[in-house]
């Protein structure tokens, strides 16, 4: 199994198995939800790291959904993808103006999103390992910038 889970939220029971089949067979975790309520408290409860949302739902659309998301401390860090019938330009305009990690129109290979589900969690933990290299770095170089004077590194 994965170690990163992806949030589901789609309202369309065939959609949502497409999806979370696909997620299955590459081995990744997910939880799966149809209303944007119960996936904000799982969004806190689990912690996903990416949320795959159907931006048509019927309690709140997905919009609402990803902004409360955002704006969450607890939820803040999940990189949202939108997954929509939808072809307006105002939806894809939201999507840059929140500065989504990718916006796909249902009906493009499953395939295609899994992938790029893959390649996010795989930018953002590499992003993890640099930040972890670099700040042991600079607690190396404090550490050891208090003793220079201490050090000879002449031949």
């Amino acid at each position: 199994m994965s170690d990163f889970t992806v949030l589901v939220v789609e309202d369309e029971l065939s959609a949502r198995t497409i999806i979370t089949e696909a997620l299955k067979f590459a081995g990744i975790a997910y939880i799966a939800v149809d209303n944007c309520a119960e996936a904000l408290q799982l969004a806190i409860l689990h912690q996903p790291e990416i949320a795959i949302l159907d931006m048509n739902l019927p309690d709140a659309d997905g919009k609402q959904l990803c902004q409360a998301l955002q704006t969450n401390p607890e939820t803040g860090h999940i990189k949202i993808l939108f997954l929509t019938a939808s072809r307006s330009i105002d939806d894809v305009l939201f999507g840059v103006r929140a500065h989504i990690a990718g916006f796909y129109n249902k009906g493009v290979p499953i395939g295609e999103i899994v992938q790029y589900v893959i390649a996010l969690n795989s930018d953002a933990h590499m992003r993890d390992e640099v930040n972890s290299y670099k700040e042991h770095h600079r607690a190396m170089a404090e550490k050891y910038s208090e003793h220079s004077d201490d050090i000879d590194i002449r031949p």
